[in-house]
């Protein structure tokens, strides 16, 4: 057998270097093209994780703006009532009968007290929960059962121009105001056209009635109350301390009577009465 020659020995030994070097070029190129697997494996986590919390905070932010606005139909719902039905829908009295005040000077809430087919009372309450005015309207049998009780449940006693004495003195306007002492109290009257007015107090007290009475002369020339059949009464009762008033405005309307009951000041009182309308249809 002949021995290889040193010529083919050395052949076969570069055929070997070349095979190991091309296998180790094609490791070398599949190591390498999975870098970029890895590198984009690794950026789109970071990106899921960025636009999970881009997404919660969104959530958070369009959560809180959600609690926020939550509040404004709260607040605004109570200054909405013209969204609501009117109270004179849940009264049982005709409605031709229903007279219900269209004006308050100040925000109040209505709350039904009596509800009966031949009577009701609206209270309203401000938002301190005190009721300033309570407005009701009774139906009687007759307009002369009405005209009798139209001075009944006064706090203090009524007076009309006929248990004057003569005399008097002018308040304005051609109207005569009276003046009654009993004990400790005193009233001052006037009457204006069907109405009957009477301003009780205490004696001692430092009152302005008469002052009180202009101005209230003055006011009902340009906010008329509403037209007796045939007849309305004013009461203005303070308590001792001349401070406290409880004002009585109350009138006939044939069979009916209707009241106006309220802790408010003369003229705002009297604004409130000259207020008063029919609901409307």
């Amino acid at each position: 057998m002949k021995r290889p020659s040193y010529r083919m020995i050395t052949m076969i030994g570069l055929c070997g270097a070349l095979l190991i070097g091309c296998s180790s070029n094609e490791n070398m190129d599949t190591n390498t093209s999975t870098v970029p697997s890895e590198e984009t494996q690794s950026s789109s986590y970071i990106n899921s994780e960025s636009s999970s919390a881009t997404s919660e905070e969104s959530s958070n932010s369009e959560s809180g703006e959600s609690t926020e606005s939550s509040l404004i139909p709260e607040e605004s719902s109570s200054d909405s009532s013209s969204n609501e039905e009117p109270i004179s829908t849940e009264l049982q009295m005709d409605k031709e009968k229903i007279l219900l005040p269209t004006f308050s000077p100040e925000t109040v809430t209505e709350n039904i007290k009596t509800n009966e087919k031949n009577t009701y009372t609206v209270s309203y309450i401000n938002n301190q929960g005190e009721i300033l005015d309570e407005v009701s309207g009774t139906r009687y049998g007759s307009p002369e059962a009405a005209e009798g009780d139209l001075t009944v449940g006064l706090p203090n006693r009524f007076f009309e121009t006929a248990d004057v004495p003569e005399g008097g003195e002018d308040l304005m306007s051609g109207i005569t105001g009276y003046d009654i002492e009993k004990g400790d109290q005193k009233w001052l009257i006037w009457e204006d056209e069907e109405w009957v007015f009477n301003i009780h107090s205490f004696a001692g007290e430092q009152l302005s009635k008469r002052v009180e009475a202009r101005d209230m002369i003055t006011f009902l020339y340009d906010n008329p109350l509403p037209v007796p059949r045939s007849k309305g009464i004013v009461y203005l009762d303070y308590e001792p301390g001349g401070e406290d008033v409880v004002m009585v405005i109350r009138w006939q309307d044939e069979e009916m009577v209707y009241q106006v009951k309220t802790t408010r000041s003369s003229l705002e009182a009297l604004e409130v009465t000259a207020s008063l309308k029919q609901p409307s249809e």
